[in-house]
């Protein structure tokens, strides 16, 4: 009768400990915080973050956490600065969900967060003029850039050359620029085109802003392309942001200038996403000369996921020039 006893008081023992472990466990629960972790990103947009281009932005990095967007979809002037800042400030406070800042539609919205994040911020810019950094700085972590006003050469070389080197022979003085005053690379690419050719600004109405209605405008049948000069046989449309989000009507504007009767005219576009325009380009009269914008989104992703996973920061990464694509 004592073994009994005392095998029962040993196994009281060994469940005491199992209740007290128990309890502790569910202490420790209730006392331990939730931690959170920041990986959410802003996008600061001059221009519409229209749904392909965040697909494209996503496929580079799927696991990318979009938390907010600040665009230009609704607003008068896509490239309000105030628009801009204020919403760079306010992620720059948002640090529970916002650890990357986004800045995608020229590097007039790369500089709102050059000058006012203190958040981690990378970019999508048509060109680095001089002033804009190339490699990592404190809060800025990199940039891709299209090349846009760059590769204008390559895009006159090709309408300069002679057919039997593959171009259409139209002389240099024939050959027009087409940009918009408002774009925060204007002044260099104008500047850097030559000054035998023609330079024409568009996209702006009277008061300076940026409006679509100005491209073209179906009640009165005008727009951009009115005040190319008559001896024009070739327009270089400039990769500027706001012409890229408002396609439609500047296609429109140019397949009326190309269809003018009597004219043999082209129409050279700065990227291939303007195939999509609604109208298409005018057939034969159409030629699509640099990097796919949507692809420049994909790698942008990639950076951006690479960023929130290690913190990997990288130097201006510049999108090569696509081979001519015309029909």
């Amino acid at each position: 009768m004592a073994k009994k006893k005392k095998v029962a008081k040993q196994a009281s023992r060994k469940r005491a400990p199992g209740k007290k472990r128990a309890a502790s466990r569910n202490v420790s629960k209730k006392k331990t915080p939730r931690a959170t972790v920041v990986n959410g990103v802003g996008v600061l947009s001059s221009i519409t973050f229209s749904p392909a281009l965040r697909a494209a932005f996503l496929q580079g990095g799927p696991n990318v956490n979009i938390v907010a967007v600040s665009d230009g979809t609704n607003d008068n002037d896509s490239y309000n600065q105030h628009r801009m800042a204020t919403a760079v400030q306010t992620w720059n406070d948002d640090t529970a969900h916002i650890g990357l800042i986004v800045a995608v539609g020229g590097v007039g919205a790369a500089t709102v967060a050059l000058n006012n994040a203190t958040t981690p911020w990378i970019a999508l810019i048509g060109g680095a003029p001089a002033s804009f950094p190339s490699s990592p700085l404190s809060f800025f972590k990199g940039a891709v850039s299209l090349e846009s006003y760059t590769y204008n050469a390559q895009r006159r070389a090709h309408l300069t050359a002679p057919h039997a080197r593959g171009g259409k022979g139209i002389p240099l003085q024939n050959i027009c620029l087409l940009y918009n005053p408002n774009s925060a690379c204007s002044a260099t690419e104008a500047h850097d085109w030559p000054a035998q050719s023609p330079k024409v600004s568009a996209g702006i109405n009277q008061h300076g802003l940026n409006d679509p209605i100005t491209l073209w405008n179906a009640a009165t049948q005008t727009g951009a392309f009115d005040t190319i000069p008559a001896n024009v046989q070739a327009v270089v449309i400039s990769a500027d942001p706001f012409f890229q989000d408002n396609k439609n009507p500047l296609v429109t504007a140019a397949n009326n200038w190309v269809g003018q009767a009597g004219t043999n005219r082209l129409v050279c576009y700065p990227m291939p996403e303007y195939k999509t325009a609604q109208p298409n380009p005018t057939p034969r009269k159409r030629i699509f000369h640099g990097p796919s914008l949507e692809k420049a989104y994909t790698e942008l992703g990639r950076r951006a996921a690479s960023f929130m996973r290690n913190g990997t920061a990288f130097n201006l990464s510049k999108q090569q020039l696509d081979n001519p694509d015309e029909d």
